[in-house]
């Protein structure tokens, strides 16, 4: 359960199959996450959804968590590497829906703050975050 990070860590490895390298830190996480669209996962393009994800959202690290997985799937969706290069590889979709029951839009809106480092936008009953690279 992602109750906690370490939670969280095993979570994610266990339902997406991460390769046994996989770190179980946040860094770690979003190079995973990217590489989902490797031979070892299919080169598939890539929807990861949360569900009951209200408990995640008062947790201390929400915010880190979901600005990394912007990293991640900004990395994945434009083909870049960790350095902001382009790779020689075509891009993939990757996206994380998070299902809510008892948060409003703007209860994590307010919960994720004004960051430099992610765009957030509340849109007909959804709240879309998105990184902002520079």
């Amino acid at each position: 359960m992602m109750t906690d990070v370490a939670g969280l860590f095993a979570e994610f490895a266990e339902k997406l199959s991460f390769p046994s390298y996989f770190g179980h830190n946040w860094y770690g996480l979003v190079d995973c996450l990217d590489d989902l669209h490797g031979s070892w996962h299919g080169k598939r393009c890539v929807v990861v959804v949360v569900e009951d994800a209200d408990g995640l959202v008062e947790k201390d690290f929400f915010p880190l968590f979901i600005a990394l997985l912007c990293e991640a799937a900004e990395r994945a969706n434009l083909s870049l590497d960790a350095d902001g290069i382009p790779r020689g590889r075509p891009p993939f979709p990757l996206h994380f829906v998070f299902l809510l029951r008892r948060c409003e839009p703007r209860e994590v809106a307010e919960r994720l703050g004004i960051r430099d480092d992610i765009f957030i936008r509340q849109s007909e009953g959804r709240l879309l975050v998105w990184s902002q690279s520079e």
